[in-house]
């Protein structure tokens, strides 16, 4: 595809790419944009894994995004802060970022263009001291490939 990468390196092969992007296209930004913007907008009842319906919407044009482009692939990876037990926090954060996959994938899209996984409180945004900061933590983020 003469994107100076080798075939055996390049993991899209049949598509000019970029060097710093395994040989695929760059995700355009404003897509990125808009699955970041939905990502700050997925709420969850307090400590359960249940979508608030406010979130629908928000997924819902995740999954239109995702219906235009068939290349795309979606890393869903739920947090939590620290307050509870690290046991429970954990597997809080994976049945969350299993409930937007499932939710996606109850809207069309291909189970295998997304991936699920819960880190609790291994990946805090900041020290979650106040309030504020604790609610920070407690979040899933969307993060998109084309790989």
């Amino acid at each position: 595809d003469n994107d100076g990468l080798n075939d055996e390196e390049d993991k899209c092969p049949t598509i000019a790419g970029l060097k710093e992007n395994n040989g695929c296209p760059e995700i355009k930004q404003e897509i990125v944009e808009k699955v970041n913007f939905a990502a700050r907008r997925i709420q969850f009842e307090k400590a359960k894994a249940i979508l608030l319906p406010a979130s629908l919407k928000v997924l819902d044009e995740v999954a239109e995004i995702f219906r235009q482009n068939p290349d795309l692939k979606l890393s869903i990876e739920g947090h939590t802060s620290s307050d509870g037990s690290y046991e429970t926090n954990m597997k809080l954060s994976k049945q969350r970022a299993d409930g937007v996959k499932d939710y996606l994938v109850s809207k069309g899209i291909d189970r295998n263009r997304l991936r699920a996984e819960g880190f609790g409180p291994n990946q805090p945004l900041n020290n979650g001291k106040s309030p504020a900061e604790l609610a920070s933590n407690r979040r899933v983020e969307l993060k998109l490939s084309n790989q």
